[in-house]
Protein backbone atom coordinates (compact mmCIF):
# COMPACT_ATOMS: atom_id res chain seq x y z
CA UNK A 1 0.00 0.00 0.00
CA UNK A 2 2.75 2.41 0.99
CA UNK A 3 4.70 1.54 -2.18
CA UNK A 4 1.66 2.21 -4.38
CA UNK A 5 1.00 5.55 -2.68
CA UNK A 6 4.64 6.56 -3.07
CA UNK A 7 4.57 5.61 -6.76
CA UNK A 8 1.39 7.66 -7.21
CA UNK A 9 3.00 10.72 -5.61
CA UNK A 10 6.07 10.41 -7.83
CA UNK A 11 3.87 10.16 -10.92
CA UNK A 12 1.89 13.21 -9.84
CA UNK A 13 5.11 15.19 -9.31
CA UNK A 14 6.38 14.24 -12.76
CA UNK A 15 3.11 15.29 -14.40
CA UNK A 16 3.08 18.61 -12.50
CA UNK A 17 6.69 19.29 -13.38
CA UNK A 18 6.03 18.53 -17.03
CA UNK A 19 3.03 20.87 -17.02
CA UNK A 20 4.98 23.72 -15.46
CA UNK A 21 7.84 23.20 -17.87
CA UNK A 22 5.49 23.20 -20.85
CA UNK A 23 3.75 26.33 -19.61
CA UNK A 24 6.98 28.28 -19.14
CA UNK A 25 8.16 27.14 -22.57
CA UNK A 26 5.05 28.55 -24.23
CA UNK A 27 4.93 31.94 -22.50
CA UNK A 28 7.47 34.51 -21.49
CA UNK A 29 8.69 38.07 -21.26
CA UNK A 30 11.32 40.06 -23.12
CA UNK A 31 14.26 40.97 -20.90
CA UNK A 32 14.74 44.54 -19.75
CA UNK A 33 18.25 45.93 -20.22
CA UNK A 34 20.26 48.69 -18.63
CA UNK A 35 19.19 52.33 -18.79
CA UNK A 36 20.89 55.69 -18.18
CA UNK A 37 20.80 56.63 -14.50
CA UNK A 38 19.07 59.94 -15.24
CA UNK A 39 16.17 58.26 -17.03
CA UNK A 40 13.03 56.93 -15.40
CA UNK A 41 11.90 53.42 -16.17
CA UNK A 42 8.72 51.48 -15.43
CA UNK A 43 8.47 51.93 -11.65
CA UNK A 44 9.22 55.66 -11.75
CA UNK A 45 6.89 56.22 -14.70
CA UNK A 46 4.00 54.52 -12.88
CA UNK A 47 4.63 56.73 -9.84
CA UNK A 48 4.71 59.86 -11.98
CA UNK A 49 1.52 58.98 -13.84
CA UNK A 50 -0.63 57.58 -11.02
CA UNK A 51 1.07 58.83 -7.84
CA UNK A 52 2.23 56.93 -4.78
CA UNK A 53 5.11 54.55 -4.23
CA UNK A 54 5.05 51.58 -6.57
CA UNK A 55 7.05 48.43 -5.89
CA UNK A 56 7.97 45.50 -8.09
CA UNK A 57 6.85 41.93 -7.46
CA UNK A 58 8.15 39.55 -10.10
CA UNK A 59 7.34 41.15 -13.44
CA UNK A 60 4.46 43.25 -12.06
CA UNK A 61 4.15 46.46 -10.02
CA UNK A 62 1.84 47.34 -7.13
CA UNK A 63 0.76 50.40 -5.18
CA UNK A 64 -1.98 49.75 -2.63
CA UNK A 65 -5.09 48.67 -4.55
CA UNK A 66 -3.52 49.62 -7.88
CA UNK A 67 -1.50 47.22 -9.98
CA UNK A 68 0.38 47.11 -13.28
CA UNK A 69 0.44 43.55 -14.56
CA UNK A 70 2.69 42.74 -17.46
CA UNK A 71 1.26 41.11 -20.55
CA UNK A 72 3.01 38.15 -22.14
CA UNK A 73 5.46 38.88 -24.93
CA UNK A 74 5.50 35.29 -26.14
CA UNK A 75 2.73 32.68 -26.25
CA UNK A 76 2.36 29.51 -28.28
CA UNK A 77 -1.08 30.81 -29.31
CA UNK A 78 -0.77 34.62 -29.20
CA UNK A 79 -4.36 35.40 -30.24
CA UNK A 80 -5.56 39.05 -30.36
CA UNK A 81 -5.59 41.43 -27.39
CA UNK A 82 -8.91 43.24 -26.94
CA UNK A 83 -8.43 46.82 -25.71
CA UNK A 84 -11.74 46.90 -23.85
CA UNK A 85 -11.78 43.42 -22.33
CA UNK A 86 -8.24 41.99 -22.44
CA UNK A 87 -6.64 40.43 -19.39
CA UNK A 88 -3.32 38.80 -18.51
CA UNK A 89 -2.96 35.47 -20.23
CA UNK A 90 -5.40 36.29 -23.05
CA UNK A 91 -2.78 37.16 -25.63
CA UNK A 92 0.54 38.82 -26.27
CA UNK A 93 0.70 42.55 -27.00
CA UNK A 94 1.60 42.06 -30.67
CA UNK A 95 -1.87 42.15 -32.29
CA UNK A 96 -4.77 44.19 -30.92
CA UNK A 97 -8.43 44.88 -31.66
CA UNK A 98 -10.94 47.37 -30.33
CA UNK A 99 -13.47 50.04 -30.93
CA UNK A 100 -13.12 53.51 -29.39
CA UNK A 101 -10.11 54.32 -27.21
CA UNK A 102 -8.00 57.27 -26.08
CA UNK A 103 -4.22 57.37 -26.49
CA UNK A 104 -2.13 59.80 -24.40
CA UNK A 105 1.64 60.41 -24.33
CA UNK A 106 3.16 59.83 -20.87
CA UNK A 107 6.94 60.02 -21.29
CA UNK A 108 9.71 60.19 -23.89
CA UNK A 109 13.23 59.27 -22.79
CA UNK A 110 14.89 59.49 -26.19
CA UNK A 111 16.35 62.18 -28.39
CA UNK A 112 14.78 60.56 -31.44
CA UNK A 113 11.46 61.58 -32.93
CA UNK A 114 8.60 59.49 -31.56
CA UNK A 115 5.58 59.03 -33.81
CA UNK A 116 2.97 56.53 -32.66
CA UNK A 117 0.68 54.90 -35.18
CA UNK A 118 -1.48 51.91 -36.07
CA UNK A 119 -1.19 49.42 -38.91
CA UNK A 120 -4.17 47.57 -40.39
CA UNK A 121 -3.03 45.05 -43.00
CA UNK A 122 -0.20 47.31 -44.14
CA UNK A 123 -2.25 50.51 -44.06
CA UNK A 124 -0.56 52.80 -41.54
CA UNK A 125 -2.10 55.74 -39.72
CA UNK A 126 -0.15 58.12 -37.46
CA UNK A 127 -1.79 59.03 -34.15
CA UNK A 128 0.70 61.07 -32.10
CA UNK A 129 3.92 62.96 -32.81
CA UNK A 130 5.37 63.37 -29.32
CA UNK A 131 7.68 66.35 -28.71
CA UNK A 132 9.94 67.11 -25.75
CA UNK A 133 11.95 64.93 -23.41
CA UNK A 134 11.35 62.95 -20.23
CA UNK A 135 8.10 63.98 -18.59
CA UNK A 136 8.39 67.47 -20.06
CA UNK A 137 6.51 66.63 -23.24
CA UNK A 138 3.62 68.15 -25.11
CA UNK A 139 0.22 66.92 -23.88
CA UNK A 140 -0.31 64.81 -26.98
CA UNK A 141 -3.59 62.89 -26.91
CA UNK A 142 -6.09 61.57 -29.39
CA UNK A 143 -9.22 59.42 -29.49
CA UNK A 144 -9.69 56.86 -32.25
CA UNK A 145 -12.29 54.28 -33.20
CA UNK A 146 -10.97 51.12 -34.88
CA UNK A 147 -14.49 49.70 -35.30
CA UNK A 148 -13.40 46.29 -34.06
CA UNK A 149 -10.59 45.87 -36.58
CA UNK A 150 -7.40 43.99 -35.78
CA UNK A 151 -4.24 46.10 -35.86
CA UNK A 152 -0.66 46.42 -34.70
CA UNK A 153 1.08 49.44 -33.16
CA UNK A 154 3.93 51.26 -34.89
CA UNK A 155 6.61 53.61 -33.56
CA UNK A 156 8.57 55.69 -36.06
CA UNK A 157 11.43 58.20 -35.93
CA UNK A 158 15.18 58.19 -35.46
CA UNK A 159 17.97 56.41 -37.30
CA UNK A 160 16.49 52.94 -36.78
CA UNK A 161 13.28 53.90 -38.53
CA UNK A 162 9.99 52.19 -37.75
CA UNK A 163 9.32 49.43 -35.26
CA UNK A 164 6.14 47.41 -34.86
CA UNK A 165 4.40 45.62 -32.02
CA UNK A 166 4.68 42.61 -34.36
CA UNK A 167 8.15 41.20 -33.75
CA UNK A 168 8.29 39.69 -37.24
CA UNK A 169 7.99 43.15 -38.80
CA UNK A 170 11.07 44.58 -37.07
CA UNK A 171 14.51 44.76 -38.71
CA UNK A 172 16.09 42.84 -35.83
CA UNK A 173 13.14 40.47 -35.39
CA UNK A 174 13.02 41.54 -31.77
CA UNK A 175 10.31 42.66 -29.35
CA UNK A 176 10.07 46.48 -29.26
CA UNK A 177 7.00 46.85 -27.04
CA UNK A 178 6.18 45.77 -23.50
CA UNK A 179 2.71 46.36 -22.10
CA UNK A 180 1.06 46.46 -18.68
CA UNK A 181 -2.64 46.34 -17.86
CA UNK A 182 -3.38 48.89 -15.11
CA UNK A 183 -6.02 47.88 -12.60
CA UNK A 184 -7.55 49.46 -9.52
CA UNK A 185 -7.37 53.12 -10.58
CA UNK A 186 -9.88 55.07 -8.46
CA UNK A 187 -13.01 56.09 -10.35
CA UNK A 188 -11.86 54.63 -13.67
CA UNK A 189 -14.16 52.45 -15.77
CA UNK A 190 -12.85 50.41 -18.65
CA UNK A 191 -9.46 48.92 -19.40
CA UNK A 192 -6.26 50.96 -19.07
CA UNK A 193 -2.96 49.99 -20.71
CA UNK A 194 0.55 51.40 -20.36
CA UNK A 195 2.81 50.71 -23.33
CA UNK A 196 6.60 51.09 -23.33
CA UNK A 197 8.43 51.25 -26.68
CA UNK A 198 12.09 50.61 -27.53
CA UNK A 199 13.36 52.64 -30.52
CA UNK A 200 16.78 51.04 -31.06
CA UNK A 201 17.40 47.97 -33.16
CA UNK A 202 19.87 45.37 -31.92
CA UNK A 203 21.98 44.49 -34.95
CA UNK A 204 25.49 43.17 -35.52
CA UNK A 205 26.88 46.70 -35.75
CA UNK A 206 24.97 48.07 -32.72
CA UNK A 207 27.52 49.27 -30.11
CA UNK A 208 27.43 47.10 -27.00
CA UNK A 209 27.24 50.12 -24.70
CA UNK A 210 23.96 51.34 -26.21
CA UNK A 211 20.70 50.97 -24.27
CA UNK A 212 18.76 48.86 -26.75
CA UNK A 213 16.37 47.33 -24.19
CA UNK A 214 15.37 49.99 -21.66
CA UNK A 215 11.86 50.28 -23.13
CA UNK A 216 11.25 53.87 -22.07
CA UNK A 217 11.88 55.73 -25.33
CA UNK A 218 8.16 56.32 -25.83
CA UNK A 219 5.53 55.60 -23.19
CA UNK A 220 1.82 55.97 -23.89
CA UNK A 221 -1.38 55.22 -22.01
CA UNK A 222 -4.37 53.68 -23.77
CA UNK A 223 -7.84 53.85 -22.23
CA UNK A 224 -10.92 52.16 -23.57
CA UNK A 225 -13.73 54.68 -23.98
CA UNK A 226 -16.81 53.38 -22.20
CA UNK A 227 -19.94 54.74 -23.86
CA UNK A 228 -23.01 55.47 -21.78
CA UNK A 229 -25.78 52.92 -22.34
CA UNK A 230 -28.86 54.72 -23.75
CA UNK A 231 -32.12 54.24 -21.90
CA UNK A 232 -34.87 52.32 -23.74
CA UNK A 233 -37.70 54.50 -25.21
CA UNK A 234 -40.17 53.10 -22.68
CA UNK A 235 -38.00 54.35 -19.81
CA UNK A 236 -37.79 57.84 -21.32
CA UNK A 237 -41.61 57.85 -21.70
CA UNK A 238 -42.00 56.85 -18.06
CA UNK A 239 -39.58 59.55 -16.89
CA UNK A 240 -41.40 62.19 -18.96
CA UNK A 241 -44.74 61.15 -17.46
CA UNK A 242 -43.36 61.23 -13.92
CA UNK A 243 -41.73 64.64 -14.39
CA UNK A 244 -44.95 66.02 -15.88
CA UNK A 245 -47.02 64.70 -12.99
CA UNK A 246 -44.58 66.13 -10.48
CA UNK A 247 -44.74 69.53 -12.19
CA UNK A 248 -48.57 69.57 -12.11
CA UNK A 249 -48.62 68.57 -8.44
CA UNK A 250 -46.08 71.27 -7.65
CA UNK A 251 -48.20 73.92 -9.31
CA UNK A 252 -51.27 72.84 -7.33
CA UNK A 253 -49.36 73.09 -4.07
CA UNK A 254 -48.16 76.57 -4.97
CA UNK A 255 -51.73 77.69 -5.81
CA UNK A 256 -53.06 76.39 -2.51
CA UNK A 257 -50.32 78.19 -0.62
CA UNK A 258 -51.10 81.50 -2.36
CA UNK A 259 -54.87 81.19 -1.71
CA UNK A 260 -54.44 80.26 1.95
Amino acid sequence: MRGSFSTWLKSLAIVAGSFIGATSAHAGFSGLGKHPVAEAVQEGIFSHQYGGAWHKVGDDFYNGTMSAKRMDDFLSTPSVLNIAKGECGDSTDQTWCGDKFKVSAVAKFSGNAQVLGTDVNGSQHNLLDVKGYGFDIDPASTTIDMHGKEFSWTRDGGPSGMQSSLNSMNADGRDHLITYVIEGLPGVKGAVWMMFFEDMDKLANTPKNRTFADYNDLVVEVRSVVSAVPLPPAVWTGLTTLSGAALIRGRKLISKALMA
